[in-house]
């Protein structure tokens, strides 16, 4: 059965990658990405980019995805979501920043400021889709 979606290390241990392939993804479907997610691998101050181009609904507020459990125990550091039709601002619970930004340039050019421990040398470029 295929997924509606791809997970996996963007950066190794560093930078978790998630994009979905469909206009539609529910909490459920983010818990069960989540689940997969080979979190066992991350450093203490991981970040999550969601890929949300496709989306045709807002996508979760930070409060959701911690209020759901669906980070887990060891949440992130930052999360970048790219969502082009969202003007959201900030969310940031003293833990975890959440940025929504229009595209996977602007979320690259906020890692390199806000997280510029990440090893881009090693990065898989062609994680993304019509990066």
């Amino acid at each position: 059965m295929a997924t509606n979606y791809k997970v996996g290390w963007v950066i190794q241990g560093q930078l978790l990658g998630i994009t979905h392939h469909f206009a539609s993804l529910s909490n459920s479907d983010l818990s069960h990405i989540i689940a997969e997610a080979p979190l066992e691998q991350a450093e203490a101050n991981y970040h999550i980019i969601i890929d949300h181009r496709t989306l045709d609904h807002a996508p979760s507020s930070l409060v959701e995805l911690k209020a759901g459990s669906i980070l887990g125990d060891m949440p992130p550091q930052l999360i970048m979501i790219v969502a082009p039709h969202l003007n959201l601002p900030l969310e940031d619970d003293g833990q975890t920043r959440q940025f929504y930004v229009p595209d996977l340039n602007i979320a690259a050019e906020n890692l390199l400021m806000e997280a510029p421990e990440l090893d881009w040398d090693h990065a898989d470029l062609n994680f993304f889709p019509h990066g």
